[in-house]
């Protein structure tokens, strides 16, 4: 059996300040704050001081990727358009699996 296990990463004010300035740049409404969906991201994207015209970094990818948005944007639609749908489907799995094991009663 195959086990995959994910680092939760915690979006810190940098990271999240970071894809609010995309977003007001694109003149779009940056999206609700979903830490789970954001700590996606934040497993591939989350080099602090990188400048913007190297690949790792955050804003470098979505300015790549995201060429034009629809008036409302989500942090899982980010997810989308950076093709880490799959890591977001583990731990949304994850986070369910343990909000149904913490219902049981030792």
């Amino acid at each position: 059996m195959f086990l995959l296990v994910m680092a939760i990463i915690f979006p810190n004010e940098y990271n999240d300040k970071e894809l609010c300035d995309f977003c007001k740049a694109k003149g779009v409404a940056t999206p609700r704050r979903n830490k789970v969906a954001l700590s996606v991201l934040l497993t591939k994207y989350n080099a602090v001081g990188v400048p913007n015209t190297e690949p790792i970094s955050l804003t470098y990818q979505l300015n790549k990727r995201c060429t034009q948005l629809p008036e409302k944007v989500s942090i899982p639609y980010f997810i989308k358009m950076l093709d880490m749908q799959e890591q977001y489907i583990v731990l949304e799995r994850t986070k369910q699996l343990e909000s149904e094991f913490d219902s049981f009663a030792f």
